[in-house]
């Protein structure tokens, strides 16, 4: 007797949903428009400061970049980002390189803390990184 090894289709890895906030529409049509690109990611949605909280209960993304500078953006807002959504990794994302900025952001539960001006790569890796 012959047995036949049958194998099953991969499943397709499931994606990193992402939510980006940013008060700069250019800039948060611009980052959410690379992401959207990268294998494996999908942005669930790029909205103003003022709606990211409301976006994180809605959607619970699995990463949430946002500029600490924007209404929703400060201390106050990871906080409750990382309240409403224990899992949803933060990520700010400045246009600052300020340790203090940086410690802020991080004892309200940051996940990463980068610069605007980063390479496009250190941003995607990071987000990988975070997930493994």
């Amino acid at each position: 007797m012959v047995t036949v090894a049958t194998t099953q289709p991969e499943r397709p890895e499931s994606s990193i949903r992402i939510l980006v906030v940013d008060d700069s529409l250019i800039f948060r049509e611009a980052l959410a428009g690379m992401l959207a690109a990268e294998p494996g990611f999908e942005v669930v949605a790029a909205v103003p400061g003022g709606a990211a909280l409301r976006s994180t209960a809605e959607l619970a993304p699995d990463v949430a970049i946002l500029d600490v500078h924007s209404p929703d953006g400060g201390s106050a807002a990871i906080e409750s980002i990382c309240r409403l959504s224990p899992a949803t990794q933060v990520i700010v994302l400045s246009g600052y390189d300020d340790r203090s900025l940086r410690g802020t952001a991080s004892a309200a539960g940051a996940s990463a803390f980068l610069v605007k001006g980063v390479h496009p790569a250190v941003v995607t890796g990071t987000i990988r990184d975070l997930l493994r």
